[in-house]
């Protein structure tokens, strides 16, 4: 089975459940199998409620309710729901499931963040910017005078050069920090039949890189997006923790 859809039988792994889960206060009638970074969530039919989740082994989740394991295959991006403990699995995904829908889904939500990240910060007002990486990822700042004015962390999405389109999570030579939130991509597209998301590089035009960067920024629940260009190269990314700088 491939070790991403087999987490599951991994009984020492990390999980989150819900703080009434994790008291015996209510069954699980919930689980999902989180894009962002592979995580499964067990849940109670009132979700979270603004708690803070807890973790626990997988061996104790499939101890307190053995039918989790039926949930073995779930993929990256889905969600299985029950009304009660009685009642089977439901599966369903999280996003469309049609390559064109998601994409039009995906442009339509990051256009309406990217205005209102545009009227609050005046991102087109500065002259400058910069891009820099360190242990715990990448940041984008626009600049005036040498000063930050607009900070932001970012996850880089991918390059355009010379007509070709290469995934970042494709790209040895993007720092691996910078890109790591994208570990799953490649899987992601294989199982649901995205081939432009399976294939690390294709032939491609400007608007297919805003695209995926739209894409990227729509799965990982980011706030926009941005691109530079530098020395013939397209560099798109994804926008998170935008702010000011005093």
């Amino acid at each position: 089975m491939d070790p991403l859809l087999d987490l599951l039988t991994q009984h020492d792994a990390q999980v989150f459940v819900s703080p009434k889960v994790d008291e015996g206060r209510a069954p699980i009638t919930c689980v999902t199998h989180d894009l962002e970074d592979g995580a499964w969530q067990f849940l109670a039919n009132d979700g979270l409620t603004n708690a803070e989740p807890r973790t626990r082994p997988m061996s104790w989740v499939i101890e307190q309710d053995p039918s989790v394991e039926s949930l073995t295959d779930l993929p990256l991006g889905w969600v299985a729901t029950r009304p009660d403990p009685q009642s089977p699995w439901e599966r369903e995904a999280s996003f469309p499931q049609d390559w064109n829908d998601l994409l039009t889904t995906a442009m339509e939500t990051v256009q309406q963040s990217q205005a209102r990240l545009s009227a609050t910060f005046e991102l087109e007002r500065w002259p400058t910017s910069q891009l820099s990486f360190d242990d715990e990822g990448a940041a984008f700042a626009w600049r005036q005078d040498g000063q930050d004015k607009v900070v932001a962390d970012v996850v880089l999405v991918g390059t355009l050069r010379e007509g070709m389109w290469l995934w970042a999570w494709g790209d040895e030579t993007i720092p691996e920090q910078a890109r790591a939130e994208l570990w799953a991509f490649e899987r992601f597209g294989q199982v649901n039949g995205f081939e432009p998301m399976a294939a690390a590089s294709w032939f491609a035009a400007e608007p297919d890189g805003w695209q995926m960067a739209c894409l990227t920024a729509y799965l990982l629940g980011a706030e926009g997006v941005h691109r530079i260009s530098a020395q013939g190269t397209l560099l798109f990314m994804i926008l998170d923790g935008v702010e000011r700088v005093d």
